[in-house]
């Protein structure tokens, strides 16, 4: 018999975290590199899938909206409101 462990890092901080407190959400990121041959390009945006614990979260997530349907009321999280809960989906 074979037993497997999952383990799960933060793609920012690169602590290991458990399942609960590991979010996996699509975040722009700036690319400054090419990927494959590491040469410095223009930086451009780009949308990536990464995984983050609840601290970074709490660190890079600034944008908060109260949305009705397709509207939103979007605001931009003051450092000293820092988000208490971030809802798993």
């Amino acid at each position: 018999m074979r037993k497997e462990e999952i383990k799960y890092f933060c793609d920012i901080c690169k602590k290991e975290t458990d399942e609960e407190d590991c979010l996996t959400v699509n975040y722009p990121v700036i690319c400054t590199t090419d990927q494959t041959n590491k040469f410095v390009l223009m930086s451009y945006i780009e949308q990536r899938q990464i995984d983050i614990c609840r601290h970074c979260a709490g660190e890079v997530l600034k944008i908060t909206v109260s949305a009705s349907q397709r509207f939103g009321d979007y605001k931009i999280v003051a450092k000293e409101n820092k988000v208490k809960t971030i809802k798993q989906e």
